[in-house]
């Protein structure tokens, strides 16, 4: 109820859009735990435009996130999502039924025994990134619910645990950060960039690990 990025629009704007009475302005969502740059609305007209470029899937993306273990130096992560049985406030992977999602990554940097990602989500699906991540056993730092908690020290070498520990001591949140966005401005009808640079939190802990 109180510190989301929703309060501190009502406080800073006088204009929000109106389409969610509940929301004003919010176009999209992060996870609560993400960092980086949203998109907010300040008009309907603004709203809907971004909206329908978000239906369409022709707003691009790319994120940045540090993961456990030496991935691959790109690749592409492919599946149907659906809702956790056993969970249901998390998602999974199948290849069978749910909706379709996808994303492709690339390897920054690696440092054992942590990889420095970016993603590009070529879909839109609740919890896609943490989710697809964990199904190919490199979860996000600290992401407790996707596998990624810090019980997995136990799966690495000893001489690994000292520098675990530090990074366990430098961020308190999963390791993902939305850091840019690109789409088509609803009002100068072309496209536009924006990037959210590294948090403190994510640039500590590169530091610390490179």
């Amino acid at each position: 109820k109180n510190g989301t990025l929703l309060n501190g629009l009502l406080y800073r704007f006088r204009e929000l859009s109106k389409i969610n009475a509940f929301r004003p302005g919010i176009v999209h969502r992060l996870d609560k735990q993400t960092s980086g740059v949203m998109l907010v609305a300040k008009t309907d007209a603004a709203h809907y435009s971004l909206s329908e470029q978000f239906l369409h899937r022709t707003v691009s993306k790319i994120y940045r996130a540090v993961v456990w273990g030496n991935t691959l130096d790109s690749g592409k992560i492919e599946g149907y999502m659906l809702r956790d049985e056993k969970n249901r406030m998390r998602f999974k992977l199948n290849n069978l039924k749910g909706k379709f999602s996808s994303t492709r990554y690339k390897k920054l940097n690696s440092f054992p025994p942590f990889s420095y990602l970016e993603l590009y989500p070529l879909t839109g699906r609740t919890h896609q990134i943490r989710t697809h991540l964990n199904s190919i056993n490199h979860p996000i730092f600290l992401d407790d619910m996707y596998g990624g908690g810090d019980s997995l020290i136990k799966s690495y070498n000893s001489k690994y645990v000292p520098l675990i520990n530090q990074a366990l001591n430098t961020i308190n949140r999963f390791a993902l950060h939305a850091y840019q966005i690109e789409f088509v401005h609803p009002t100068l009808n072309e496209k536009v960039k924006f990037k959210a640079k590294i948090s403190e939190d994510i640039s500590g802990l590169l530091d610390l690990i490179s």
